[in-house]
């Protein structure tokens, strides 16, 4: 007899907003506008929201969106925020969530590549973390994450193998320095 995963994924909608708001507020250091959390609710296609529930409880969520670049034959999807209350963390609520937005953007890949007109010959999944959050680059290494390869002639940033953003999080967090992180599908 199998178990039932005690974790399970929603869509985030006007009547879980709020959870979806407090759980970015208990679990990251950055204060969010009121227009990001709207966003979360867009039904555009272009918007992936999610929450996580253990055992019925709301604690982790997932927000990510489409930023392919015109033309491009990469879909591209830019993980914005990851979230899991500090209690939950380490019991397989995180990897649910990515697993969840890597099953949409393979879907949308998929939808995009039976059409006869896609632009679309691969995916990728990216992300910012801060360079100093150890534990975040390790889990998504463990997601099959890759540090994004430098642009062509860019110097490298002192102690990092791949692309940093120097200043990403504009003084909000120390170090401000964000290592850009990828996923190829």
């Amino acid at each position: 007899m199998s178990s039932r995963s005690p974790v399970s994924i929603d869509k985030v909608y006007p009547n879980n907003l709020g959870q979806f708001r407090q759980i970015h507020s208990s679990s990251l250091p950055v204060v969010y506008s009121d227009t990001f959390f709207q966003k979360a609710i867009e039904t555009t296609g272009s918007v992936f929201s999610r929450i996580a529930y253990y055992n019925d409880a709301a604690v982790g969520c997932i927000f990510g969106r489409d930023v392919t670049p015109a033309g491009s034959s990469t879909f591209a999807v830019e993980i914005l925020t990851l979230c899991v209350l500090p209690a939950y963390r380490r019991s397989g609520v995180a990897s649910e969530l990515v697993s969840s937005l890597i099953a949409w953007t393979r879907g949308h890949l998929s939808r995009e590549a039976a059409s006869d007109d896609s632009p679309f010959t691969s995916a990728r999944v990216f992300l910012h973390v801060q360079t100093s959050n150890s534990g975040a680059r390790a889990f998504y290494a463990a997601q099959g994450f890759t540090p994004a390869p430098l642009p062509e002639g860019a110097a490298p940033f002192p102690g990092e193998a791949g692309l940093v953003v120097s200043g990403y999080y504009k003084g909000r967090v120390t170090p401000d320095d964000a290592a850009v992180l990828e996923r190829l599908l």
